[in-house]
């Protein structure tokens, strides 16, 4: 082999590694461009499940408010049902003749309220 021929061959190497390079650069840029386009894609669907999640979130916190007042609406009828009710149950304590000590330990209430439900009841 002759030095222009191993110039030739060098050359011819040169030339088609130079291609190769060049097709490599293309072939890494589109699939750059293709994972660019699907990172977007990705980025665009992870921001709407996160809004959607905000609104639901929103959306739990006012129906657990709505729940939170509904149940301090139920707890202060429960509060006079019972209320009404002991006066009920102590009035007829104090028609049966019992004394207001016994009143109060039966119902579990204070005496000075057993004295004066016994004092409206007489009168």
């Amino acid at each position: 082999m002759t030095a222009a021929s191993a110039l030739l061959a060098v050359s011819v190497v040169l030339v088609v590694a130079t291609l190769l390079l060049v097709e490599v650069r293309l072939y890494l840029k589109r699939h750059h461009r293709q994972h660019a386009a699907d990172l977007q894609n990705l980025g665009s669907r992870i921001d709407g499940i996160l809004h959607i999640s905000e609104r639901q979130s929103s959306e739990i916190d006012r129906l657990f408010k709505r729940m939170e007042d509904q149940l301090a609406v139920s707890r202060n009828d429960l509060e006079w049902m019972i209320g009404d009710r002991m006066i009920e149950v102590a009035g007829q304590y104090v028609g049966s003749g019992s004394t207001s000590d016994d009143m109060a330990h039966e119902l579990d209430m204070p005496i000075d309220m057993a004295r004066a439900r016994a004092l409206f009841r007489r009168h």
